[in-house]
């Protein structure tokens, strides 16, 4: 908190270092294809997308872990959550196959997220007043388009988890298909879970 260092810098040093240490930890593993390519056929770019999806993976729970450890102090607490987190970011495809689909549902859903959209507003800018336009602004979108068209809401939770999930990205590069678009969206998943921690440090550094 008072390091002289832009936070900026501190968050995306302490990321690399992170990613680094993975990395390294992965490129060990990569020996074993090597050997077993001596005494056999091995599927080289099954592997190869397979490392590759691998480590963007686990760049992105890096950020998540990286996100959660700066909304406290207790080093536990950040433990047990990103776990939590994590867990459940795993098992999200299971865990869609057990959500209604109806519109009600899913209206319901777009409620909850606006009013985390509103809650979020709320704790960086300490605005009653922003949060309850962006509540209210929130609300009247999304009553809106249940008006005009109300089979948007049909199915809309388990299209933002699957959204949402990076395992299902991560089956394509298993089987040795690199897609730009799979790529494209882990680097933008990492960047946007940076951002946030920048600016969670930043907002508690000067609060």
């Amino acid at each position: 908190m008072t390091s002289p260092l832009r936070i900026a810098d501190i968050v995306v040093g302490k990321y690399l270092a992170a990613v680094t240490v993975f990395f390294l930890t992965l490129l060990i593993t990569s020996i074993y294809p090597l050997i077993m390519n001596f005494y056999g056929y091995i599927a080289v770019w099954e592997i190869v997308g397979g490392y590759i999806g691998f480590f963007l993976l686990g760049a992105c729970f890096i950020a998540v872990g990286l996100f959660i450890s700066s909304l406290t102090n207790n080093q536990a607490v950040a433990a047990v959550a990103t776990f939590a987190t994590l867990l459940f970011i795993w098992i999200i495809d299971w865990v869609k196959q057990g959500i209604p689909t109806s519109r009600i549902a899913g209206l319901i859903f777009a409620g909850i997220l606006m009013a985390g959209v509103t809650a979020f507003v709320y704790f960086n800018l300490r605005n009653i007043l922003a949060a309850g336009l962006t509540g209210l602004l929130g609300a009247a979108v999304v009553l809106t388009v249940y008006l005009v068209n109300p089979l948007f809401y049909h199915g809309l939770t388990i299209r933002f988890l699957d959204w949402f999930s990076l395992l299902q990205r991560f089956q394509g590069f298993a089987m040795g298909i690199l897609s730009l678009n799979s790529i494209l969206y882990y680097l933008s998943f990492c960047f946007a879970f940076i951002f946030l921690t920048i600016r969670v440090i930043e907002k508690r550094r000067w609060s």
